[in-house]
């Protein structure tokens, strides 16, 4: 943590981490006013076309060593709450709805969701899907242009739609580079909550990020900055044992 203090004094950690919105922080980044950034993948296509003459390089993630294998990564979740559906219990036609779900998971509900319309946003060639030129080449950028068709919701993303959407070299680099991790080793299976032990979590949840944002502010900006030994009993405070108690007693029932 002194190290981390030690860079934000001497500037380089920007000093709007404490303050920027995402959109600051988009703009700064389009801008060309950020070195070193977290983001999505398509980040890299965005960011490209703003700042002329930019170019880019993944990275990977962090470890002691460099002969070390990154201990964690991330991992797309398997249940995602906002690109999932529900039926409520005021759902007039369950037969028609839960139809329309399972639509979106064949075929060709599957190609509809992620390539869009055929002919339009794409084409069949020896069976394959693949964006048109028209789309690809669009005025407003080829990942904006995807979007306009590609829905955001519960069926699956199909590998070949991701696949198309890596344009630049660096992103296809990023790929491999950001799956070089052992998090699929340490990787928590899908747990499932009492309500009770959700409510616990939640309230837990809507506390803990403020509190880590407001010590880490204060470690770098004050000179009386609070120790690590206070963060620690500020958790325990909020109740941080008892949310690790409650997963690990889901974790050893599973």
């Amino acid at each position: 943590m002194l190290e981390f203090k030690k860079w934000y004094n001497e500037g380089l950690i920007s000093s709007g981490i404490f303050t920027d919105s995402q959109k600051t922080y988009v703009a700064k980044a389009k801008r060309g006013e950020i070195g070193i950034y977290i983001d999505y993948i398509s980040s890299m296509a965005t960011y490209k076309n703003e700042i002329e003459g930019a170019e880019f390089e993944p990275l990977s993630y962090p470890v002691l060593e460099e002969a070390d294998t990154a201990f964690s990564g991330h991992i797309a979740p398997v249940f995602v709450p906002y690109s999932s559906c529900y039926i409520s219990s005021s759902n007039k036609d369950i037969e028609k709805t839960a139809k329309l779900l399972d639509y979106a998971y064949s075929e060709e509900g599957g190609l509809l969701l992620n390539f869009g319309i055929l002919g339009e946003s794409y084409e069949l060639i020896d069976g394959e899907p693949y964006y048109t030129e028209g789309i690809i080449n669009d005025g407003d950028g080829f990942s904006n242009a995807v979007k306009r068709y590609l829905a955001s919701g519960a069926y699956i993303r199909d590998e070949r739609q991701f696949k198309q959407m890596l344009i630049l070299d660096c992103q296809k680099e990023a790929v491999t580079v950001w799956s070089n991790t052992q998090a699929d080793k340490h990787q928590v299976s899908p747990i499932v909550l009492t309500q009770e032990q959700a409510e616990i979590i939640s309230d837990f949840n809507s506390v803990y990020k403020d509190t880590l944002l407001n010590w880490l502010k204060d470690f770098c900006l004050s000179d009386n900055a609070t120790t690590v030994q206070a963060l620690r009993e500020k958790l325990q405070e909020l109740g941080i044992k008892e949310v690790i108690g409650i997963y690990q007693e889901v974790v050893d029932e599973t």
